[in-house]
């Protein structure tokens, strides 16, 4: 069965829907450094290496550039990462990890929403028409 819902995950030191492509340097530079930091120090368990970044943009450029290909109208230069239901593995990269869900369907009727089980303390991501 496909879930109805996607899950964003964030650290818990940190707000959702942050994106680590929309820096610029030196910022992106010292939060690399940071982050790179706390899994030394145990605190989260993801990789960040010496290429991380480029294959990143790459792959965010590719995408971006097939979403416009078949129709899309992008209102951001880079996307948020979701998962399809909820991943374990996300989950357990921190201690404490964090957790945004979202109904997948948004329609005229039902917006983006946040669904009850969401841990999340900020306000609810703005909705469109």
């Amino acid at each position: 069965m496909i879930p109805d819902f996607v899950t964003h995950y964030y650290l818990p030191d940190r707000t959702p829907f942050r994106s680590l492509s929309e820096l610029e340097e030196p910022l992106l530079t010292e939060l690399m450094r940071e982050l790179i930091a706390q899994r030394h120090q145990g605190r989260h368990h993801r990789l960040f290496g010496r290429t991380y970044m480029d294959m990143r943009r790459i792959v965010e450029a590719r995408l971006y550039r097939k979403f416009v290909e078949a129709g899309g109208r992008p209102e951001r230069a880079s996307p948020h990462y979701f998962v399809l239901g909820e991943s374990a593995w996300f989950g357990g990269l921190a201690p404490g990890m964090r957790e945004v869900r979202l109904s997948p369907t948004p329609t005229a009727s039902r917006p983006w929403r946040w669904l009850p089980n969401s841990d999340c303390l900020t306000s609810p991501v703005p909705t469109t028409a």
